[in-house]
């Protein structure tokens, strides 16, 4: 038997039908197969058959069967049933039989014909026992389904610590398409000659240019691609602003020795309020008046007791920060009319306010 495993090898390999390339592996995951395969069992030296007459069993031949799958690209799964006819060293005992169950994991680490081989079997010689087996193998495809492989396995009983070892060749076949691989190494590399107007010049596709923001400006060179569209944008897709004075006046008019603000002018002081809370950064400044009669020391009091007036409108009733508002009285040293009437002094009773701030805004196409 052993001859014969040998023989089978040596013509298998060298016979030009194996001069095939092996299928992608990827082509083969999922794929399962069936094979046939012939082993020669060497046993382990204590092994006997039968205690009692030290009847020691030397080796096996045997044939079976087995089915496989794989799972990727680099594992199998394998399910074998070989049956066995034992040589026993007695010359006078006859020949018995025993079998053996295999599951085993294959192994290819370059997904290509070598493998590794672990797993679990069961053996019946003299009773049944489980052993682990490690062992490697080699596949060679004849056609890219049909292949033939040979490997060698060792046993280790698990229970009697017996050690036992196979040899195997079979031939599988997987069920489905394969695709082949590309071979790596080829013995000639042929140049095909190619005519030259049958070289065709290579098409250089223009890159798409988008203008997200309809600005004008393509996305690869805008640096604000959100810009509203309505408005200038310079060469970089940015909105173009310009400087804008803002500004607000407020006036309002007092009796005579009166500081209080009448529900004429709370309107107008609200308008001022609105402003300031639009530009959170002006501040300003209350000018209290008084008109050219009476004491200067009254005139300049009634004029600070104006300015506050207003003052406090805008702090208490409009919310604003009183960091921001100033009060200050000027008396009459600053008159609008410097005649002695009524209605030049209605005139100068009064308080006089103006913000001016600077604003950027975009400036329209």
């Amino acid at each position: 038997m052993k001859k014969l495993l040998l023989a089978l090898t040596i013509s298998s390999l060298s016979t030009p039908l194996f001069a095939q390339d092996a299928p992608l592996a990827k082509s083969l995951v999922g794929k399962s197969y069936g094979g046939l395969h012939a082993t020669y069992l060497n046993n382990d030296d204590d092994r006997s058959l039968v205690p009692s007459y030290a009847t020691d069993v030397i080796d096996g031949n045997g044939f079976g069967v087995e089915l496989g799958h794989r799972l990727t690209e680099s594992l199998e799964l394998r399910l074998s049933y070989t049956d066995f006819s034992l040589n026993l060293r007695d010359d006078n005992a006859h020949v018995t039989y025993s079998d053996k169950y295999d599951f085993n994991a294959l192994y290819f680490p370059k997904q290509q014909n070598f493998y590794l081989i672990a797993g679990i079997s069961s053996i019946a010689i003299n009773g049944r026992g489980i052993s682990a087996s490690l062992g490697a193998g080699y596949r060679h495809y004849i056609t890219d389904k049909f292949s033939v492989y040979l490997e060698g396995k060792g046993y280790s009983d698990l229970s009697d610590y017996y050690n036992d070892y196979t040899t195997s060749i079979g031939f599988t076949y997987f069920f489905g398409d394969s695709a082949k691989a590309t071979p790596i190494f080829k013995k000639e590399a042929i140049t095909p000659v190619v005519k030259q107007e049958m070289v065709q010049k290579p098409i250089i596709e223009k890159p798409v240019l988008v203008d997200s923001d309809n600005d004008g400006v393509y996305d690869n060179e805008d640096q604000c691609v959100d810009s509203n569209s309505d408005y200038k944008v310079d060469n970089t897709g940015c909105t173009v602003y310009q400087d804008k004075l803002e500004n607000i006046n407020l006036s309002v008019n007092f009796a005579n020795n009166s500081s209080q603000v009448t529900i004429d002018y709370v309107n107008k002081i609200q308008s001022l309020a609105e402003f300031m809370q639009h530009y959170p950064d002006t501040t300003v400044v209350i000018e209290g008046h008084a008109s050219n009669t009476g004491q200067a020391d009254y005139n300049m009091m009634i004029s600070q007791k104006r300015a506050e007036s207003v003052k406090n409108l805008l702090i208490e009733k409009f919310g604003l920060d009183a960091s921001r508002v100033e009060a200050k009285g000027y008396g009459v040293t600053r008159l609008l009319d410097n005649a002695d009437t009524r209605a030049s002094n209605m005139k100068n009773r009064r308080i006089e306010a103006a913000i001016q701030t600077s604003v950027k805004v975009p400036v329209l196409k």
